[in-house]
């Protein structure tokens, strides 16, 4: 040992609330630990999300799925996310146009 501290710690245990370890600081003279328990994640910030507006049978049907497209990018109202708009494959009638949200989508194939 130098007169840096080393740290180590034990194995990981799965608890009622959540993960649990114990870690050691050691430096000379002097022997620590503490007991650490690692809660469960929250969303901090979401940056994009892959909510799907294919077909079920089909991925890749809708070039403006937020998964699975390649001309577009539907906004989406579960997430709160912006959308992109169909770009020069679309042809010049969709070329700069916003698409349906993933949710106006799915409810408007469910209504054909």
């Amino acid at each position: 040992m130098g007169i840096y501290p080393e740290y180590r710690k034990d194995k990981v245990q799965y608890t009622a609330g959540g993960l649990t370890w114990t870690e050691y600081r050691e430096t000379p003279g002097l022997v620590e630990e503490r007991t650490v328990t690692a809660t469960s994640w929250s969303v901090k910030e979401r940056t994009d999300c892959f909510c799907c507006s294919c077909d079920d049978e089909r991925p890749g049907s809708d070039p403006a799925c937020r998964n699975h497209g390649w001309a577009a990018q539907r906004p989406c109202q579960t997430h709160n996310l912006p959308g992109q708009t169909w770009g020069d494959e679309a042809g010049p009638a969709l070329d700069g146009v916003m698409p349906l949200s993933v949710q106006e989508y799915r409810n408007k194939k469910e209504l054909q």
